[in-house]
């Protein structure tokens, strides 16, 4: 089957999670109408759903045990398109000028895996109370996480967000404006692995949260789209 190699690649570079929270393996399963994998990382701190629109049924279930050599392999093309192809335990992708081959994973190998209604039963709750980070904001906000890489507490009310980043006694604040009023305000903290999902997206995304509540980052475009389930950290209680 053909594929276009930019939104493929695009599409493995956002679940292929790399830094403080690695994901790296996947069972994708491809349909008439797209590529679909659900994931969640063995600490149970994040989830990701991720869809690529397209025909994949040739494909059907595949355990996807390095992402990474995965995306690598793809990246070798000269071509906008390949052949993608499943032979018995290896996925084949056929470029003009080479054939590469990737070893298949099994599926009850993959450490990572995820039920889809698990992951849809979580979210359809949390979906109340959106508004929008842009590229920017994304910016900025990485910007500042550079120099802590440790976790941040974030507090959002009408059309202000402001972030906390703290390190022993090291810390800075940072105020960003949103072009619309939340909700609801909220509070929350989160481990630093958050701005490194934003990073990569490094576009502008939708955040659903609340109150100490999971939060959901949400990137759609015309051919595919990810969403991804960030566990909050609980505060300590004051004595």
């Amino acid at each position: 089957m053909k594929v276009k190699v930019k939104d493929l690649m695009r599409f493995l570079d956002l679940i292929n999670l790399q830094g403080t929270l690695e994901i790296n393996q996947c069972i994708l399963g491809g349909t008439k109408k797209q590529l679909q994998m659900y994931a969640k990382a063995p600490t149970n701190t994040l989830a990701i759903k991720a869809t690529l629109k397209g025909d994949y049924s040739e494909l059907g279930e595949v355990g996807i045990g390095n992402l990474s050599l995965l995306r690598k392999a793809i990246s070798l093309a000269t071509s906008e398109e390949v052949d993608i192809s499943k032979k018995e335990n290896v996925i084949v992708i056929k470029d003009k000028n080479s054939t590469t081959k990737v070893l298949l994973t099994q599926p009850q190998y993959i450490l990572t895996t995820l039920k889809g209604e698990d992951y849809e039963g979580k979210v359809k709750t949390l979906k109340t109370n959106p508004f929008t980070l842009t590229n920017e904001h994304i910016q900025e906000i990485n910007k500042h996480y550079s120099l802590f890489r440790d976790k941040i507490e974030v507090e959002v009310k009408d059309k202000k967000v402001k972030i906390n980043f703290n390190k022993d006694e090291n810390g800075s604040e940072l105020t960003l404006e949103l072009k619309d009023k939340v909700a609801k305000p909220f509070e929350t903290m989160v481990a630093g692995f958050f701005v490194e999902i934003l990073a990569q997206i490094a576009d502008n995304v939708v955040v659903n949260a609340d109150d100490n509540m999971p939060i959901i980052v949400s990137y759609d475009t015309e051919n595919y789209g990810v969403e991804y389930l960030v566990a909050p950290i609980k505060k300590k209680k004051e004595e």
